[in-house]
């Protein structure tokens, strides 16, 4: 249902392969535990199903699990669940990307923080002050 309202016209099939391919390299040296090996051997048949899923409305997203990196404990979505949130990111960037300011610099493409701070300094003066701040949780 998600697709077929918010952008009828784009195939999530399409999404799906890039970001499986984005998936890949950030789990390229995952443990041979890891549920991304078995994604990946399974991908003929899995993502043709998640992409269906997607465009239905029906996928569900798992718990997410808590695991522990060199020493520091964090968090970790499924390899299924990354795929359909990037798949569903790059969707949304498509879709929107048209009606975004090309002032929002923290958005991908459009420049970042050197950016902004390049525009920030050709308008103020030379005794102004600027604050960077960024919220967590």
């Amino acid at each position: 249902m998600f697709i077929n309202k918010f952008c009828p016209s784009l195939s999530p099939m399409e999404f799906i392969k890039k970001a499986f391919t984005w998936l890949k390299k950030q789990r390229q040296n995952h443990s041979p535990h890891s549920d991304i090996w078995e994604l990946r051997l399974t991908k003929e048949k899995r993502l043709p199903q998640i992409a269906s899923q997607i465009k239905n409305g029906t996928y569900q997203l798992s718990p997410i699990k808590r695991i522990e990196i060199k020493g520091k404990e964090t968090s970790l979505w499924s390899s299924e669940d990354s795929l359909v949130l990037k798949t569903i990111t790059l969707i949304l960037e498509k879709k929107l990307s048209p009606h975004l300011s090309k002032s929002c610099t923290h958005l991908k493409g459009y420049g970042g923080a050197k950016s902004a701070v390049t525009k920030i300094r050709k308008h103020l003066g030379p005794s102004t002050f600027v604050m960077r701040s960024d919220v967590k949780g």
